[in-house]
């Protein structure tokens, strides 16, 4: 499950950053807190539910593409 998790992570960390935007940011603009934000990306956790539609809104992409990578990781 690590892996899984920190693929995803990776991918997340590397979308905030070709948008040229602080991970703080990133956090605040999607409503959730920075330390829960470094869980997802270090691999500690894996955002759920409505946080999957945060991140989809933050990056501006659909929903849909947020879990393939989720899934994807696996």
């Amino acid at each position: 499950m690590q892996k899984t998790l920190t693929s995803f992570g990776q991918w997340l960390a590397r979308e905030i950053e070709n948008r040229e935007e602080t991970r703080t940011s990133f956090a605040h603009r999607i409503g959730v807190s920075r330390d829960a934000l470094h869980r997802w990306l270090q691999g500690h956790s894996i955002p759920r539910g409505d946080n999957l539609s945060r991140i989809a809104r933050g990056l501006e992409i659909e929903r849909g593409e947020v879990d393939r990578h989720l899934s994807e990781a696996a």
